[in-house]
């Protein structure tokens, strides 16, 4: 595990690394090579399927992170396996104030730029649709 300061200079942004892999029989090779080029501060992991809610490295990761800081991932599924879970996710990010990257999709939610304002919203917009959509169906 890489050495960090918890007590960092105020305002310091940091970048964070958040690596799963399912199964015992996999390894995170790939991930931490396509990762290794961001340098990141601190790496958490998680050897577990993604349909777990309950994951202590990225659970970890939120919690350490502070507003401005980055989770880097290489690819969104590591994140979550279902939409429902990964609009969750990147709500709590949001709501935190830490910005969020895919390495495989390319896509960056960082809320100083105007596009990563756009996906932040769109990523809330998607997660009032699927509450209203659930609340009807859990009606009948």
């Amino acid at each position: 595990m890489i050495q960090y300061n918890k007590f960092k200079n105020e305002g310091e942004k940091n970048e964070y690394r958040y690596e799963r892999v399912s199964t015992g029989l996999q390894n995170l090779d790939l991930q931490k090579d396509s990762l290794k080029k961001y340098n990141c501060e601190k790496i958490f992991t998680d050897h577990m399927s993604g349909s777990k809610r309950e994951r202590p490295g990225l659970k970890s990761a939120i919690e350490f992170s502070r507003p401005g800081d980055t989770i880097v991932v290489w690819r969104l599924d590591r994140l979550g396996r279902n939409m429902e879970d990964l609009i969750n996710i990147v709500n709590s990010l949001n709501n935190k104030g830490v910005n969020f990257h895919t390495l495989q999709e390319n896509i960056t939610m960082d809320k100083s730029s105007s596009t990563g304002q756009l996906m932040f919203h769109l990523f809330a917009a998607f997660a009032g649709l699927a509450k209203s959509y659930f609340g009807a169906f859990c009606r009948w």
